[in-house]
């Protein structure tokens, strides 16, 4: 009786899976032990995963934390920004009156006009005449070697359109002579270029965003 007790209250699923024991009922007691601690175990853990404690973050909370503790200022990243333009300008030009060619002359122009824009953009931060002092000088000099850009363009277009049109090496023929005029002209130009304005102005540009500070939020 009692060992037909104990066979009722194992699970029926483990009853079929597992073979009867061998041995007695000293041995069918440990089976029975045995299988109910390996039934009781997933549900401890399961309820042990559930009493770990959680914590949670509001969005609100966790923006206040970065601005408490990630303070950023505008001001020195735009000073540095503008140094970084300015350095490549100036390596642009001294490379330019160094190795003059048709590449040299159009990496400076994209130099100096990413210069005259971040000028531009520095303008609604900083706004004063040493801004517009500086743009004005390089679109001064910018306009000087606009000429000869031209002529590099139009030559190099019209070279590719010869073998279908042969009677166009005329005009190829008058756009060399012409660039080598221009060549003489912007390369006078060029040593013209005076950068210790332009240095002061972007000295004093740069000091004024460096004193400023806004924390990013």
């Amino acid at each position: 009786t009692g060992l037909t007790m104990i066979a009722s209250q194992l699970p029926q699923s483990n009853a079929l899976s597992h073979p009867p024991p061998q041995g007695g009922s000293a041995a069918l007691l440990k089976a029975g032990e045995a299988t109910m601690t390996f039934q009781s175990s997933p549900t401890s853990l399961q309820l042990n995963q559930h009493q770990l404690p959680v914590t949670r973050t509001r969005p609100h909370d966790l923006a206040k934390r970065l601005n408490k503790k990630s303070p950023r200022s505008v001001g020195p990243w735009l000073a540095s920004s503008l140094q970084d333009r300015w350095q490549s300008y100036h390596q642009q030009l001294q490379l330019c009156r160094h190795q003059f060619s048709e590449e040299a002359v159009h990496e400076l122009r994209v130099a100096t006009r990413r210069l005259i824009a971040l000028l531009t953009l520095l303008s609604s931060v900083s706004p004063g005449a040493i801004g517009e002092t500086a743009t004005r000088i390089l679109k001064r000099q910018l306009k000087a070697l606009n000429d000869l850009r031209d002529t590099h363009v139009q030559r190099s277009f019209f070279q590719e359109q010869i073998p279908r049109f042969p009677e166009l090496f005329l005009v190829c023929d008058f756009l060399r002579r012409r660039e080598r005029r221009l060549v003489k002209v912007v390369d006078s130009r060029l040593a013209g270029f005076k950068t210790r304005k332009l240095d002061k102005a972007i000295r004093t540009l740069r000091a004024d965003l460096n004193s400023q500070s806004a924390d990013w939020s």
